[in-house]
């Protein structure tokens, strides 16, 4: 960041979240938010139990806080990140807010372990990877895992 204030450099690429509001506000320094079209996934292995079980996975819907992971990615500072969107991210042709009803409001994490049980979830593990070479990646998979925790699933992060 001294470097960037300086002079010395003149891009860099992903500055740590929590610095962004800082650079704001140096009038020489302009922030391009990374997250207006990219976004993360909460991707399940559909292939493996228990998330071969549809009921698990859609239960698990109302466990996902998409305020929650872009907070960890990004900061604090809603300019800099979206949420409330479904498959395609906000601003591309095909965006669209079909069926994003069931992210939007306060999470209910006792509904979601009532709908976990009654699709069948035992408790399980499930492992949930989680780089350590890209930070933001890392941030979202985190956050991810925690929200897991809070539905009541096994979780495993090695």
């Amino acid at each position: 960041m001294a470097a960037l204030h300086a002079g010395e450099i003149d891009w860099w690429e992903l500055p740590p979240s929590d610095l962004l509001e800082q650079l704001a506000r140096d009038r020489n320094v302009t922030i391009v938010p990374q997250f207006d079209t990219a976004m993360g996934s909460l991707r399940f292995n559909h292939l493996h139990p228990p998330f071969n079980n549809v009921a698990v996975r859609r239960a698990l819907l109302g466990a996902v806080d998409q305020a929650e992971a872009m907070t960890a990615v990004a900061g604090t500072d809603r300019t800099f990140w979206h949420d409330d969107i479904g498959l395609f991210p906000a601003g591309t042709p095909f965006a669209n807010d079909a069926g994003i009803e069931v992210l939007q409001g306060p999470r209910d994490y006792a509904a979601v372990r009532q709908a976990l049980a009654r699709a069948g979830y035992a408790g399980e593990q499930i492992v949930v990877v989680a780089p350590t070479d890209v930070q933001p990646i890392r941030a979202l998979s985190l956050a991810g895992a925690e929200q897991l925790r809070r539905a009541g699933m096994n979780v495993d992060l090695p």
